[in-house]
């Protein structure tokens, strides 16, 4: 066993100094509100106070070794390691533009969810974050710590900065700023934008070739262009009273090729993020950097921590259980502990059984996560444990149950109750969710699929208007002769055919169906093998 914070622990050696200068002020009123000052040394019997004092001195030792994180360590598990580390840097237009409806449910936020999937994409990378529209500000330095950086950029809007405009400028002479302490020849930046104006473009390239900047551009909206909806719910307009279009300048695809970066160009559809951040991965320079592996560590703190709160409720409380307390240590270990405390347990436990495919085990634990939580996330896991075990009608329930504002996990929960409908073979019930999931955000596996059933249903509508023409046709004539009757039936075998080839071709959708792997939806009809596994399960 050993310790995160070892350092802490010295501070148990200043317990001996306070339990004597607790003993020369206890009848002074300082240290301790009168009420708990009586409770420490006006028990009656001098037993009675060394047994106080006593619990509040171990109350505050257990405090000390929880703060200290003690750890069970597997396999070595903080052996030191040396690892090459990307250094990169992030930056944001956040200009006026960028408000701009072309992606929904504008530019700025579309971009923002591009940046995070780009942060786990880029998960052992040092990151910096920054925003800009005329001007630019630091948002984060470098740092390995994805959900902070998550966190400050969902906070991000364009009320950060009162300058209006977009200068590409000012987002790489910020940049540069950041590189500086890692004294590196060539420096890699993704800048996120619609491309501003391109008034600057020129004066960019000089500045990113005189920095050894590599720009990399994720450019965000469509060629055609928007309006821009202020706050007040009206579109913007310019000074004669035009509505203003704003639309995505493609010109700056310049920039990237002048300085060796990579270029990507979105209308609303992510799926090249993982592209570009393979060319990244390729091209970045990575530092050597010391690291602890904290891989298979046990935390132990909440054993302490709950010894403590045990302890100090029997030191204060005025009905003291002396004669019984230690039946109360004995029994701790073998109580349950509140799920609550160990919900990283549950998660890993989770986690680990789904990328396993033991769904059954992987329910076992989202089902008590969902029952104490109760949260979309919880749900939505649990959800897509139940749709691998072929319980669709639960599956169903629990996603069309989820009520959340987060737009990502809402365009996931639509694709899903349209592929758990469409195992269920309730074909309009799924295009239905397909087009819901779709105005949310458009994404190529969701489109695949609402044309795969569209196209399904043509084809039986069509196959079941054959069936129904010959007996049209034989009302309509007259009888003909023997010969042409044995003509006829010499053609059934081929409508049989072809209603054969239909039914083999909806038995080859249902094995799709079955055999393909989930993804970052739970499944997908055909398409989806370049989505991230270990997105299938969110927190």
């Amino acid at each position: 066993m050993s310790f995160a914070s070892p350092f802490i622990l010295s501070f148990l050696l200043i317990i001996p100094l306070l339990i004597v200068v607790a003993r020369l002020v206890r009848h002074q009123k300082i240290f301790f509100e009168p009420t708990v000052k009586e409770r420490l040394s006006s028990h009656k019997g001098t037993s009675r106070r060394s047994y106080s004092q006593s619990l509040f001195f171990v109350t505050l030792a257990c405090m000390i070794i929880a703060l200290a994180r003690p750890q069970l360590l597997k396999d070595n598990a903080h052996e030191n390691e040396v690892v090459k580390v990307g250094i990169v840097a992030i930056s944001l237009d956040i200009s006026q533009s960028m408000l701009a409806t072309d992606t929904f449910p504008n530019r700025l936020s579309f971009a923002k969810q591009s940046i995070e999937t780009m942060m786990n994409q880029l998960s052992d990378f040092k990151i910096a974050l920054s925003a800009f529209s005329n001007d630019a500000f630091l948002v984060a330095p470098f740092s390995e710590d994805t959900n902070s950086l998550q966190f400050l950029l969902k906070h991000l809007d364009q009320h950060s900065m009162s300058s209006q405009g977009s200068s590409i400028v000012a987002a790489i002479m910020s940049s540069e700023k950041l590189f500086r302490p890692f004294k590196q020849e060539q420096k890699d930046l993704i800048i996120v934008s619609d491309g501003g104006d391109g008034e600057d473009l020129e004066s960019a390239i000089v500045k990113a070739r005189e920095f050894r900047i590599r720009v990399h551009l994720y450019l965000v909206g469509s060629a055609k262009g928007s309006t821009i909806k202020q706050d007040s719910g009206e579109l913007l307009k310019d000074s004669k009273g035009n509505i203003v279009i704003s639309k995505r300048y493609d010109g700056l695809q310049k920039l990237s090729l002048e300085t060796g970066g990579a270029y990507v160009s979105t209308n609303g559809d992510n799926a090249d993020i993982v592209w570009l951040c393979e060319q990244i991965r390729l091209k970045v320079h990575k530092s050597d950097v010391a690291k602890k592996k904290n891989n298979n560590v046990q935390e132990l703190f909440y054993y302490p921590l709950i010894l403590a709160l045990l302890t100090l409720f029997l030191a204060l409380h005025p009905l003291h259980v002396k004669k019984f307390s230690w039946m109360v240590f004995v029994l701790l270990p073998w109580q349950p502990l509140h799920s609550g405390i160990l919900d990283f347990w549950q998660i890993d436990k989770a986690h680990k059984a789904y990328k396993a495919q033991d769904f059954a085990e992987a329910t076992k634990y989202f089902n008590v996560l969902d029952k104490e939580k109760k949260s979309a996330q919880t749900a939505y896991n649990l959800a897509n444990a139940l749709y691998q075990q072929k319980e669709y009608e639960k599956a169903l329930e629990l996603y069309q149950g989820i009520q959340t504002e987060d737009v990502a996990l809402n365009y996931s929960r639509w694709h899903n109750i349209g592929n758990t409908l469409a195992q269920m073979h309730r074909s309009d019930e799924a295009i239905n969710a397909y087009e819901k999931a779709l105005s949310i955000r458009e994404d190529e596996d969701t489109r695949y699929n609402l044309e795969f059933l569209k196209e399904q249903k043509q084809n039986q509508q069509e196959n079941k208007k054959e069936e129904t023409k010959p007996e049209e046709d034989t009302k309509s004539e007259p009888k003909p002769p023997q010969k042409e009757e044995k003509k006829s039936q010499s053609n059934k075998p081929k409508k049989a055919e072809e209603k054969k080839m239909s039914e083999q071709e909806a038995h080859k959708w249902e094995r799709m169906l079955n055999t393909t792997a989930p993804k970052t939806k739970p499944m997908t009809l055909y398409k989806g093998e370049k989505h991230e596994a270990d997105n299938a399960i969110r927190w």
